[in-house]
């Protein structure tokens, strides 16, 4: 009898959590990127838009920063899609402005790997611009997604964030 009673409890636990899990992928998620996952360009040339080692050590800016990462730059991140198909809902960048002169713009931009173009440029999902002065954070969203059918069978996906002196907490994405 006490065999048959553990059978039935697991057997009723699995059918109760199987009920609480969305298997028709209504419910949108959040992929979270902090701005200390970006990685930096460098800057070969000197060219305009790239980082400048010799000014800012990357790695301690972020730890002083608490977090933030700053610093006239240019940072990418991948974004870890779960899904192989799924739709892009809203883009949303948080970050501190407290500058006139400077700017900060976010990206959300998709690179098509099946090409026989390699120098095919990235198709701009979603874009974000910091206008103005605020001493506090700012939240920038946009839900005005350009090609919002994620497609992992033909692209990867990934972030770019331009900072010019403003300090960058992370960015958001919501998706389902």
């Amino acid at each position: 009898m006490q065999k048959h009673y553990v059978i039935f409890v697991i057997m009723i636990s699995v059918v109760i959590m199987a009920g609480t899990f969305d298997c028709n992928n209504d419910t949108p998620r959040v992929i979270n990127i902090s701005a200390l996952a970006f990685t930096a360009r460098s800057n070969p040339a000197g060219e305009e838009g790239y980082c400048n080692f010799e000014i800012y050590d990357l790695a301690v800016l972020g730890q002083q920063n608490g977090g933030r990462m700053s610093g006239v730059c240019t940072y990418f991140a991948n974004v870890p899609f779960t899904e192989v198909e799924g739709e892009v809902l809203k883009f949303t960048v948080h970050f501190r402005d407290n500058s006139i002169e400077s700017d900060l713009t976010a990206r959300l931009l998709a690179k098509r790997f099946a090409t026989t173009d390699i120098f095919e440029p990235p198709i701009i999902l979603a874009e974000l611009a910091s206008s103005g002065r605020e001493d506090d954070l700012q939240v920038l969203s946009t839900t005005d997604i350009s090609n919002p059918d994620i497609d992992l069978s033909s692209f990867y996906y990934y972030v770019e964030l331009s900072l010019n002196g403003l300090a960058a907490v992370g960015v958001q994405i919501e998706y389902k």
